[in-house]
């Protein structure tokens, strides 16, 4: 409870949504809540579920935040809600889960440093033919 407390003390953008240590963001993202799943996992995943990698510009909410750290995946974060600005993306809030503390709403560059940069994005919506 004290590293959620200082996290929100930390980061303005956040909003504490629930604590639990049984999943992580993986978990959160992909499962349900209901277990952790590593992040040595994610390609598979995407490969799995029909996943397809889009641009920022293309983002609609539910769509896979990747956070990276040195070229490796570190984080995902569910898109919550999405702001356009004369055909930009602005205004990005997502839900993720920050290691064993809570699980939080959030601007998408908002997180702790360990948790990367949000770099990659993906959707398994269809696309429009």
């Amino acid at each position: 409870r004290t590293a959620t407390e200082r996290y929100m003390a930390n980061h303005r953008s956040v909003v504490f949504r629930s604590f639990s240590d049984q999943y992580n963001c993986m978990g959160m993202v992909f499962a349900a809540r209901r277990c952790q799943i590593s992040p040595d996992q994610l390609k598979l995943i995407f490969e799995d579920d029909d996943y397809r990698e889009i641009g920022r510009d293309d983002l609609k909410c539910g769509d896979v935040v990747v956070y990276m750290l040195q070229n490796t995946a570190v984080h995902v974060a569910s898109l919550l809600s999405v702001g356009k600005v004369i055909g930009s993306v602005t205004g990005l809030r997502v839900l993720s889960k920050w290691g064993d503390c809570g699980e939080f709403e959030h601007m998408i560059d908002d997180v702790p440093p360990q948790l990367g940069v949000p770099t990659k994005y993906f959707t398994d919506r269809k696309p429009i033919r």
